[in-house]
C-alpha cells in the first residue's frame, strides 16, 4: 500500500511542472521531474540517515510532503480559472508503427513480469546490491557498518537508495527489482526525446524506443537489482538537457537540471562519470561561447558544487573508512586503468567492443580475436597488461549468453558499425546538431576505455553507450534506409532478442534444456529462485537458519568471505523484522569505530572457519555441512 507513495509523489511533482510552464513538453516534464523525485530520495535519505530515522513512518511522511504539495497547486489552479494540462500522446496510426509499439509493449510488459516473480538473485545481489540495503533498513542509517563484503560500503549507494526506500515501505523485496525496471521505462521515455531534439519524426522517435529496449544487455537487467540502465536513465536526462542548451538559449535552468541529473549518475555508479564528462565538456562550451564569460563561470562552479554536494555524504563515510573519498586504495587499483594514453586507451577500446562480438559461430570469435590480437601487437602491448586489465583474461567471446554478467549486444554493435559507414560516406546528408552529437557519444566509450580497465564482466557498463547512440542508428536508418526499411528493422529487433526475453539462465520464463538453471518462475518458488545461482548453498542456508529461528535467536553473527552471497541468509531468517538483529564479526582495527560493543550473538554462521575452532564466542558448533559452520547455544 505505502509503496504507491513515492509513484503518486512523482505523478504530483509532475503535474506541478508541466503545468508551471505552457511551453514545456511532456517529455520535458517528465525528465525533469524525475530529476527532482530522485534528488528528493537521495537528500531524503542522508537527512533521516544522520538521526537513524530511516523508518517506515518518517518515508510515508517524506513522500506526502511532494503529494501536498501538488494538491496544493490543483487547489490553486481551480481558485484561478485556470485549465488543467495533461499530456496528449498522439500515436501514429501507421500499421507499421503500431506492430513496433506493440512490440515495445510486450517487451516492457513481460521484463515487468519477471521482474515481479523473481526475487533479487544475480549474484551481485546477494553479495551486496540487497545486504546493504537489508542492513540499511535494519539500522535505520545508511552509515557505513562492519562487514566483510567491502563493495556494501565502498560502492556508490543511489540505486540502493531507491531499492531501499521500498524495501521499508513494503517490507519485503517484491518491488526491489523495478527499480531497474522505472529506469528502462524512464529511458525509453528520455530517449524518444533526445530522438526528437536531434530531428527524428515520429517514426524515428518510436524506432529509437525500439533500439534502446531490444539491447540484451538492458533487457536481462531490468528483472533485476543491477545498476547499469539506472546509470543510463541519469546519463540520458544530463545528455537531454546539455542538448537543450545547444538547439535554445542556455539559461540557468538547463545548466542545474543537467549537473542533478549528472549527481545522480554518479551517485549511482561512478562508471557513469566517462558517459558524462564528454556531454559536460560540451555544457561548457556552450556557455563560455553563448554567455559572458562571468555568468559561464557562475553556471560552471555551480554545477560542480550541485555535483559534489549531493555525492558528500557517501564520499564522506568512504573517507572516514578507507582514508580516500573514492574506496580504498586496493579497490581503485583494481578498477582504474593504470595506462593513461594512447596505447591503454585502444587497447581497452577494442577489447571493449570485443565483448560484443560473440557469435554462436567458433571460427567467427577466433577471426575476431586473432585480429584484436594482432592490434596488440601492432600497439606493442600485452592483450591481458595488467595495468589494463581487472577481472579475467581476453579471450575469444563465444555464443550468445544469457546470464546478465557476460550477455553482450552483437546486433546493436553491427548496427553501430554499420551507422558510423553511413554518416561517413553520407555526411551531407546529416545536419551539424547531430553531428556534434554523433562526436560526443563516441567520445564517451573512448572515454570510458581510457578511465577504467577492462574486464569479461563489463559489458553491462557499457549499456549508457547504447541508449545514447540509438537516436542515431534510428536517424539514419530511417533517412538511409527509407521508412519501410526502419520498420522492418525495429521488428527484426523486437524478434531476435527473444532468448534474452524468455530465457535468462537465472530466471528463464521458458528454460532451455540444460542453460537454464531453474524452472520456469512461472512455476518455481521464490525461495527456491533466490538460490538460481547458487544452488549449492540452497540446502545449507535453509537447515541453518531452520535451527535459528526454531532457537528464537536473533542476535545473529556472521563471518563470510568477501565473494559470499550473504542475502539469502536475511530473507530466511525473515527480514526485515523489527526484532531481528544481525552483525558481521570481524577483527582488526579497520571498522573498530563501528563495532556494536553491546552486541551480544546468539548464534554465529561462519563460513571456512578453522576446523579447530570448536566453539565461538563462548558459542559450540552445531551445524557443519561444506564450508559452512552454526555456532549456537541450544534453547534449554
Amino acid at each position: 500500500m505505502f509503496a504507491i507513495l513515492p509513484i503518486a509523489a512523482f505523478l504530483s511533482i509532475f503535474i506541478i511542472l508541466y503545468n508551471k510552464r505552457s511551453d514545456l513538453s511532456w517529455r520535458r516534464a517528465f525528465i525533469r521531474s524525475s530529476i527532482v523525485w530522485g534528488i528528493i530520495l537521495a537528500i531524503s535519505t542522508e537527512l533521516l540517515s544522520l538521526w537513524y530515522a530511516i523508518n517506515q513512518l518518517a518515508l510515508v511522511v517524506i513522500w506526502i510532503i511532494p503529494i501536498l504539495v501538488g494538491v496544493i497547486q490543483l487547489i490553486r489552479l481551480y481558485k484561478n480559472g485556470d485549465t488543467l494540462r495533461f499530456p496528449r500522446i498522439r500515436l501514429s496510426k501507421r500499421v507499421g508503427d503500431i506492430i513496433l509499439l506493440v512490440g515495445l509493449l510486450f517487451i516492457l510488459c513481460t521484463t515487468a513480469l519477471i521482474a515481479w516473480l523473481a526475487p533479487p538473485q544475480t549474484w551481485d545481489s546477494l553479495n551486496y546490491h540487497m545486504p546493504r540495503v537489508a542492513q540499511w533498513a535494519q539500522n535505520h542509517t545508511v552509515r557505513h557498518y562492519v562487514t566483510g563484503i567491502d563493495w556494501q560500503n565502498s560502492m556508490s549507494p543511489g540505486a540502493e537508495f531507491t531499492i531501499l526506500h521500498f524495501y521499508v515501505l513494503t517490507g519485503s523485496d517484491r518491488l526491489a527489482n523495478f527499480v531497474q525496471w522505472m529506469a528502462m521505462l524512464g529511458s525509453l521515455v528520455c530517449v524518444s526525446w533526445i530522438a526528437k531534439q536531434l530531428g527524428a519524426d515520429k517514426l524515428g522517435q518510436i524506432l529509437t524506443m525500439i533500439i534502446a529496449a531490444a539491447t540484451p544487455t538492458g533487457i536481462v537487467q531490468v528483472s533485476s537489482t543491477m545498476t547499469d540502465f539506472v546509470v543510463a536513465f541519469w546519463v540520458l536526462c544530463a545528455a537531454s538537457e546539455v542538448l537543450s542548451m545547444l538547439v535554445e538559449q542556455p539559461n540557468y535552468e538547463s545548466v542545474i537540471y543537467a549537473a542533478l541529473a549528472a549527481s545522480l549518475a554518479i551517485l549511482t555508479k561512478p562508471t557513469a562519470i566517462p558517459y558524462l564528462l564528454p556531454f559536460a565538456f560540451l555544457a561548457a562550451w556552450i556557455l563560455f561561447k553563448r554567455t559572458p564569460i562571468r555568468r559561464a563561470l557562475i553556471l560552471v562552479a555551480a554545477s560542480c558544487g550541485l555535483v559534489l554536494i549531493l555525492n558528500m555524504g557517501h564520499l564522506t563515510r568512504n573517507y572516514l573508512l578507507y582514508g580516500n573519498p573514492i574506496s580504498s586504495n586496493e579497490r581503485i587499483a583494481r578498477q582504474a586503468n593504470e595506462m593513461i594514453n594512447l596505447q591503454g586507451m585502444l587497447s581497452n577500446v577494442f577489447r571493449n567492443a570485443g565483448l560484443h562480438a560473440g557469435t554462436p559461430k567458433q571460427a567467427v570469435n577466433q577471426w575476431v580475436f586473432d585480429q584484436v590480437s594482432s592490434i596488440h601487437k601492432w600497439l606493442n602491448i600485452d592483450i591481458n597488461d595488467p595495468r589494463t586489465t581487472s577481472d579475467g583474461q581476453y579471450n575469444p567471446i563465444g555464443g550468445f549468453a544469457l546470464d546478465e554478467d557476460v550477455v553482450g549486444n552483437l546486433f546493436h554493435g553491427l548496427l553501430i558499425i554499420a551507422t558510423m559507414v553511413m554518416i561517413l560516406f553520407g555526411v551531407r546528408r546529416i545536419d551539424k546538431l547531430c553531428l556534434i552529437y554523433t562526436v560526443v557519444v563516441i567520445a564517451t566509450f573512448f572515454m570510458f576505455s581510457m578511465l577504467f580497465k577492462w574486464q569479461i564482466f563489463g559489458a553491462r557498463y557499457h549499456q549508457a553507450f547504447f541508449v545514447l547512440i540509438a537516436p542515431l542508428i534510428s536517424i539514419v536508418a530511417v533517412r538511409f534506409l527509407s521508412p519501410t526499411g526502419g520498420r522492418l528493422l525495429g521488428i527484426a529487433l523486437i524478434i531476435v532478442v527473444y532468448p534474452w526475453l524468455f530465457s535468462i539462465n537465472s530466471r528463464p520464463l521458458i528454460p532451455i534444456q540444460g542453460r537454464s538453471h531453474t524452472s520456469s518462475v512461472l512455476i518455481a518458488s521464490r525461495q527456491s529462485l533466490y538460490f538460481a545461482n547458487a544452488r549449492h548453498l540452497e540446502q545449507p542456508y535453509i537447515e541453518i537458519t531452520q535451527m535459528i529461528n526454531q532457537a528464537d535467536c536473533t542476535n545473529v553473527g556472521m563471518i563470510l568471505s568477501g565473494n559470499s552471497a550473504e542475502y539469502p541468509l536475511w530473507v530466511l531468517l525473515g527480514s526485515p523484522k523489527s526484532n531481528l538483529n544481525i552483525e558481521w564479526i570481524l577483527g582488526g582495527d579497520m571498522y573498530k569505530n563501528y563495532e556494536n560493543p553491546n552486541f551480544q550473538p546468539c548464534a554465529i554462521i561462519c563460513e571456512s572457519c578453522s576446523e579447530e575452532w570448536n566453539t565461538l564466542r563462548g558459542l559450540p558448533i552445531v551445524y557443519y555441512r561444506q564450508n559452512l559452520r552454526l555456532y549456537m547455544r541450544e534453547r534449554p
